[in-house]
């Protein structure tokens, strides 16, 4: 089923094949635990010591260990992640994109957030290029107050969480929706992945020579910065 790129407002939850895509085998291997729900017991060692507020959220031990591993060896994650958006989700877009190089991680841990603005992409603290489609791939379950929340369409204010079990993911307009996190009350930890896909009639429009910059991962938001293209694999 192809998404209509008028009518992103929508939010979408899809199936896709965890033994062609073992997003989750991957992270276990990262982090050496297999009960990824349970990493704050099994990985104490990679507890926050400082407060989480937006300034340190994405800067946790365990996205230090997340993206040394990628990094270090990104060969096989690349292969995986960009298979994904090759096969599954250029299916759903039907036309040229560009997509974020390197997916975001996310860890929401008990008592805590992942996220801690309320927020949309394209809102003036984040400056995403208008037109970009947000993508949650769920590494753990996504469930209750572990789930993103998001606004079921611009300004509406009626947040609800986008549950996804781990052979699922969701397609939503977090450029224009606001969306954020409750404080986690499962007593679990959720993982997750985001990216976002950019049709290319969008970023002919906004990017080029854009020094617009993502202020999580400090990108530019140009190919070869925080866009790629399937050229360049």
């Amino acid at each position: 089923m192809r998404m209509s790129l008028e009518t992103t407002a929508s939010t979408e939850v899809l199936g896709f094949d965890v033994v062609a895509y073992p997003f989750r085998r991957y992270v276990e291997d990262i982090f050496r635990c297999d009960e990824l729900e349970e990493i704050h017991l099994h990985r104490n060692d990679l507890m926050p010591t400082l407060p989480l507020i937006f300034e340190t959220e994405s800067k946790t031990p365990f996205h230090e260990v997340f993206y040394r591993s990628v990094n270090r060896e990104p060969s096989r994650f690349r292969r995986l992640y960009r298979s994904f958006v090759a096969q599954v989700v250029s299916e759903l877009v039907g036309e040229p994109f560009v997509f974020q190089y390197q997916p975001s991680f996310r860890i929401h841990l008990p008592e805590a957030k992942a996220v801690h603005k309320w927020h949309s992409d394209g809102d003036a603290d984040h400056g995403h290029p208008a037109g970009e489609i947000n993508f949650i791939l769920p590494v753990t379950g996504c469930h209750g107050t572990a789930a993103v929340w998001a606004e079921s369409e611009p300004g509406r204010g009626d947040y609800a969480p986008m549950e996804l079990d781990i052979d699922q993911f969701v397609r939503f307009d977090g450029n224009r929706c606001r969306h954020g996190n409750q404080p986690n009350t499962t007593g679990r930890t959720r993982i997750s992945l985001d990216f976002r896909i950019l049709p290319r009639r969008f970023y002919r429009e906004q990017c080029a020579g854009s020094d617009g910059t993502s202020i999580t991962a400090g990108k530019k938001f140009r190919l070869g910065s925080y866009y790629a293209t399937f050229e360049e694999n």
